[in-house]
């Protein structure tokens, strides 16, 4: 049975390492099992998807946000809520970009992300592999 950990157990450095170690698994498995639905429904094999570039992009305007690295979109998949399993756009603030800077996203992204935003309230972004 689980019991509830006080905040102040998880400080424990073994705790703190299984939790990252969780969240890091957590990441993978979600990217891998895009990586082989995207694969399934575009008739590439998941290594050649694998080497397509990611792009982000402006879902109003169509305008290209910048570029993703496997990293990143694992941060932006685990982080972000997905309607659907094929679903490649979100809704994003900047209490989102937060969420994903304490969820431990790379810098790159959360940068890209609040430069994107432009002085906007919030947006819509998608990904996609070209």
């Amino acid at each position: 049975m689980f019991r509830r950990v006080p905040f102040c157990e998880l400080k424990h450095t073994s705790v703190m390492h299984h939790v990252e170690a969780f969240r890091v698994l957590t990441w993978t498995v979600r990217h891998r099992r895009l990586v082989f639905m995207r694969a399934a429904t575009s008739q590439l094999s998941p290594s050649d998807i694998e080497t397509l570039m990611i792009t982000l992009r402006d879902t109003a305007t169509g305008a290209t946000i910048g570029t993703l690295t496997e990293d990143e979109l694992a941060a932006l998949v685990a982080s972000l809520e997905e309607e659907s399993r094929t679903d490649q756009d979100y809704y994003i603030n900047l209490d989102t970009i937060e969420l994903l800077r304490l969820d431990g996203a790379p810098s790159s992204l959360t940068d890209m992300l609040r430069n994107a935003m432009n002085g906007r309230e919030g947006m819509d972004i998608e990904w996609v592999r070209e």
